[in-house]
């Protein structure tokens, strides 16, 4: 690894353009954020021990960011870095993570860091595992993990119908208590494929879920911020006061709407947030549809537009390739004894096992929900019936229906709010100890937009040597294409080719008009580029908004692209961008006052 002397104790990465800067004080053993000296990080140290006590100040002495393994489960992972680590030498890694358990807490962490210059990045619960997980942006920043001790759901109310979360509330938890006060035939949550994720944190990073209220930014209703100056900020109408009667019920107060720019920023760090509960709808059934050949992809997508549009499909409608469906069922070895698990399958060879191994499996599957009273269920299904048979060899099922195991027993449970960790199950399909990465542009939901993308994803998959797994979600009229990538974390030449076929997908796609929506650390400069019309205006009025309310850049330097004026200028800060990609002018250009 190349190396450059920062100290007399300290190393880093020669920053080329593609590698982390991860920089070391060689005495103590601590990692430190580019730009902090030791002195500062110790003082920090010793001012977030007095204040939180030590019990609550994590301190890594540089054998456990080595150490940690992959993050499958709730007792598996580590605390310092990404559970499915993309790195090779250079990991997205800290020393410190620090648990504080009030929101005056995180005010005072935050006027340490701007004390002592130290930056931090704060994670929710961490099980935004594809996309990052724990890591930071930033190599060395101090991880605030709000879960830990922030775990309360504050409030339920069957009034007005939603709820008031603190970070480390799960899907489960959520679900539970709503179990608990005797509620699950009184209110629907929402939920996405996994429960464990925090229900704060995936609303901030704008995920989704499978029913009616799928898109959880849109369900969600002002936020408790802290600042990156430290001041509390009550969104909507709970900026006229924490306790105003409307402050979960209105999203948008009055002036300019805050909330967004919130989401996926670095702006400040959410402590609360209110988040829309449906009512019972009545009634629910869950159904199957599969589809038998890989050419039907478009007309199953111009079939499933206006049906969205239309409102017959009442929540995000998923169509999934059935190699997903079927690593959630097993393993490559349980269906292919003896094969080796790094060649992929050939198309014929996977459109035969298919049609041979599964009676209730197509090329392409469709998870779908009918919500409401029976006769609005019937109206419903009788108008998707007559679309979708017109595909032809197109099959349904229901879930009693089903004889052999399927993915619509644990669908049936995500698609009416229940959560499940079921599909953690696919990351195992060519064994234990497997890493993923997600890929996820958005599009026009068309059917030569989805043929596009799949084919440019399957022809770049062959060539990085891994095997095309993903689906097509429509969420309100835009399309998601979500691709899983699964490697080795522990094979560095599976690690090179992900990260070059992540990198290489990002570009092909975007020169397409397909920009990513959601990415990995080790891609955030380079999805930001993708946005770049006007002279990359977007970014330019990101950081010149970063530099307004953060002027220490201390809050997550480098989150979603965005980096404070201290370290955007350093040559390879923005992994993965080349130099012409480079934001070339500043926001506020340099001019003489006129008298």
């Amino acid at each position: 690894m190349q190396t450059v002397e920062t100290s007399a104790n300290a190393q880093r990465p020669a920053l080329d353009g593609t590698r982390n800067p991860l920089i070391r004080d060689a005495e103590t053993n601590l990692i430190l954020p580019l730009g902090t000296s030791l002195r500062s990080m110790l003082a920090m140290l010793d001012d977030l021990k007095a204040f939180l006590g030590e019990e609550n100040v994590h301190i890594d002495s540089g054998e456990g960011v080595a150490a940690e393994g992959l993050f499958q489960d709730e007792q598996t992972g580590g605390i310092f870095t990404d559970g499915h680590d993309t790195q090779l030498d250079d990991k997205f890694a800290t020393s410190v993570c620090i648990t504080p358990g009030s929101t005056a807490e995180v005010q005072a962490i935050v006027k340490l860091a701007n004390k002592h210059g130290v930056p931090i990045s704060p994670i929710s619960r961490g099980k935004n595992l594809g996309y990052g997980g724990r890591s930071p942006r930033l190599s060395g920043s101090i991880v605030v993990d709000l879960g830990k001790r922030m775990n309360q759901v504050l409030e339920i109310n069957t009034t007005d119908y939603y709820c008031v979360v603190q970070p480390g509330v799960s899907y489960f938890q959520l679900y539970d208590e709503i179990k608990k006060r005797g509620l699950e035939k009184t209110v629907m949550m929402d939920c996405p494929d996994l429960g464990w994720g925090s229900v704060l944190g995936n609303t901030m990073d704008r995920g989704v879920g499978y029913t009616p209220y799928g898109d959880h930014f849109s369900q969600h209703c002002s936020m408790t911020l802290v600042l990156p100056n430290g001041e509390v900020f009550n969104t909507g109408m709970g900026a006229a006061g924490a306790d105003n009667a409307s402050r979960y019920l209105f999203n948008y107060g009055f002036g300019p709407y805050m909330d967004g720019i919130f989401t996926q920023s670095n702006y400040a760090i959410c402590t609360e947030m209110g988040v829309n509960l449906a009512p019972h709808p009545g009634g629910y059934q869950s159904y199957l549809w599969t589809f038998e050949n890989e050419s039907d992809l478009p007309q199953i997508v111009e079939l499933m537009r206006p049906l969205r549009i239309s409102g017959v499909f009442g929540h995000v409608a998923q169509l999934r390739h059935s190699l997903v469906d079927i690593a959630c069922l097993g393993t490559m070895n349980d269906f292919f004894p003896g094969r080796d698990t790094a060649n992929y399958l050939s198309d014929d060879e996977f459109v035969e096992f298919v049609k041979t191994k599964f009676k209730s499996q197509g090329v392409w599957n469709f998870y779908g929900a009918l919500y409401g009273p029976k006769a609005i269920r019937d109206c419903h299904w009788d108008i998707i019936k007559t679309e979708f048979s017109k595909v032809q060899g197109a099959k349904y099922y229901f879930v009693d229906d089903l004889q052999e195991k399927s993915l619509l027993h644990y669908r049936d449970l995500t698609m009416q709010g229940i959560p499940n960790n079921h599909e953690l199950q696919w990351l195992s399909w060519r064994g234990p100890g497997y890493a993923h990465l997600f890929f996820a542009p958005i599009s026009p939901s068309r059917g030569k937009d989805a043929e596009t993308q799949y084919e440019l994803c399957k022809q770049l998959c062959r060539k990085y040597e891994f095997q095309y797994m993903g689906n097509f979600c429509i969420g309100a009229r835009e399309m998601h294409h979500i691709l899983d990538l699964i490697y080795d974390p522990n094979n560095d030449d599976e690690k090179r080719r992900a990260q070059a076929l992540m990198r290489e997908l990002t570009w092909e796609s975007a020169k397409l008009g397909y920009c990513e929506y959601r990415t990995h650390n080790f891609l955030m400069d380079q999805v930001a580029a993708t946005y770049g019309g006007n002279n990359q205006i977007q970014l330019r009025f990101q950081e010149a908004l970063k530099d307004a309310i953060d002027p220490n850049g201390i809050l997550a330097p480098g989150k979603s692209g965005i980096w404070p004026k201290r370290l955007r200028n350093i040559p390879g800060i923005r992994l993965g961008v080349p130099e012409e990609l480079q934001p070339k002018a500043e926001y506020w250009p340099r001019q003489t006052a006129r008298m």
